[in-house]
């Protein structure tokens, strides 16, 4: 079987490759698109194989080099024609030398590189700069890879560019749950994987009226009730642990396609989380180790403990909040939005969302309805965040799009969203023409994703005692809980 086997001669991060025809020339029954990273390589060599595809002697090749320097990606995109020979598995590596090592990170206009056969000089695509922006870095080109986590990991810590959530989410949405890291979050077979568990597992069955106060541990605002749960009454415990991570202390950007391969999770009353919330710097401190107690009228107990080495759901948050941080004034966007319930799991939703309540809040969002259950297979979801509007794909089929027309504003007002006035100070894409990052997780219950007509739903939405009543109805959810995970196997965000 023929491979095609390149040596690096910047020492990139990855290969993007595609195959051509000979010199480039237009024949249709020859062109193959590839469209595969190589982000890893066997020894020297950065090696592609194929199996569908029969090279031809001195056939082209174009690739794509994508470096990483000092941390940052995209400062080079390099395309190239490279002419190779066939090899065979035991031929492998081929030889291929280049005449010049370009000594720093830069767009060169041509690239010469020599086979056993033959030796071509070809000029190299000029960088067009994308309308994409990443923040801390220069200009990126159009089509660069600017992010990727594959999560061939063994551990939260060994995850350089995802910080973990530790706090009670509340408004607007009021999970059922708290977010955090311990027991939660593991690596199986290169996915990230974030589970649902029940709190009793770990407090045992007089939970509920624990209280805890997250001290610097905390993420969340320490003002807002995200660091400290008193229970009283009605205002129990959260019954379920789960995760959350985000990019936000690493990579924020603007505009741009994200592509996640994911299997969503399935069970009653669970849905990948997407609660968008306000931070100060100030209040993102974690420590090496940390350890919390939890006091109770009957015991004391750890929740949370284990080491957290750095400061570190399917969704793009805002960043800034720059049109405000209550009732989602700044917005967020869904890349891949499915519920666990049995009877819902068939229905996808992508799109964003730019209010707390109905009928402004799903009145964005696309829909695709499945053949079967989303949470039944891992699938490819897209989001493309462009300057006019948004594009939304699944398993590379479009099933939606969304337009600003005149802007977000003009449709909000009329459905009596009044932060909408907010936006009229940016362009037709606000709030969505702000730095976003990305973030991965689980959340169970609330106040507004689950309308109180759905049947054999515990609780009801505006009730005080919406907590409680869910967790005592556990016999009628927790049997669907069998595959309650959310499995992540990559992330990776494109420039325009």
């Amino acid at each position: 079987m023929p491979l095609l086997s390149l040596e690096p001669v910047l020492g990139p991060t990855a290969f993007d490759t595609s195959l051509a025809p000979k010199g480039l020339q237009s024949h249709p029954k020859r062109q193959f698109y590839a469209g595969r990273d190589i982000i890893s390589k066997h020894g020297d060599y950065w090696i592609y194989e194929n199996r569908d595809y029969r090279l031809e002697d001195k056939e082209a090749v174009l690739y794509n080099i994508i470096v990483k320097k000092w941390g940052l990606w995209g400062l080079m995109e390099l395309r190239s024609i490279v002419f190779i020979h066939l090899v065979t598995q035991q031929q492998i590596p081929a030889e291929i030398v280049s005449e010049s090592r370009l000594p720093q990170i830069q767009h060169p206009t041509s690239t010469t590189i020599r086979t056993s056969t033959s030796t071509t000089s070809t000029t190299a695509r000029p960088c067009q700069v994308s309308k994409t922006v990443v923040r801390g870095r220069n200009p990126v080109c159009e089509g660069t890879m600017i992010f990727e986590e594959e999560f061939e990991k063994k551990s939260l810590r060994d995850l350089s560019n995802w910080n973990p959530e530790i706090m009670f989410p509340r408004e607007p949405d009021f999970p059922f749950n708290v977010y955090t890291p311990d027991n939660t979050i593991s690596f199986v077979d290169g996915s990230l994987v974030i589970r649902a568990v029940l709190t009793e597992t770990l407090q045992g069955g007089n939970f509920l009226y624990n209280t805890i106060d997250l001290g610097e541990s905390c993420t969340g605002n320490k003002d807002g009730g995200e660091c400290k749960h008193e229970a009283s009454g009605a205002n129990v415990f959260p019954p379920v642990l789960t995760a959350k991570i985000s990019t936000r202390r690493s990579f924020n950007f603007k505009f741009g396609r994200i592509e996640v391969r994911a299997k969503l999770p399935a069970g009653s009353w669970l849905i990948p989380g997407d609660w968008p919330h306000y931070h100060a710097e100030w209040q993102c401190q974690f420590f090496a180790r940390n350890t919390v107690q939890l006091s109770s009228p009957v015991q004391s107990s750890p929740l949370i403990t284990g080491g957290v080495d750095q400061a570190l759901k399917i969704n793009l948050e805002p960043s800034d909040q720059t049109y405000g941080k209550d009732h989602y004034e700044s917005g967020f966007m869904r890349v891949a939005f499915a519920r666990g319930n049995p009877s819902l799991a068939k229905k996808l939703y992508g799109g964003p969302v730019l209010a707390d309540t109905e009928p402004f809040r799903s009145a964005l969002l696309k829909e695709k309805i499945g053949n079967k259950n989303w949470n039944k297979d891992y699938h490819n979801y897209t989001l493309v965040w462009r300057p006019d509007g948004i594009d939304l794909l699944v398993d590379g089929e479009q099933y939606g799009t969304v337009r600003p027309e005149g802007g977000f504003f003009e449709a909000a007002r009329k459905q009596g969203v009044t932060h909408s006035s907010h936006w009229v100070k940016g362009t037709v894409m606000a709030p969505l023409d702000e730095m976003f990052h990305v973030t991965l997780g689980l959340r169970v219950g609330g106040i507004n994703d689950f309308a109180d007509d759905l049947a054999d739903k515990p609780w009801v939405n505006r009730s005080s005692k919406a907590r409680l009543n869910f967790w005592r109805q556990k016999d009628s959810w927790h049997p669907s809980w069998y595959n309650s995970a959310l499995h992540v196997d990559y992330v990776r965000v494109y420039a325009l």
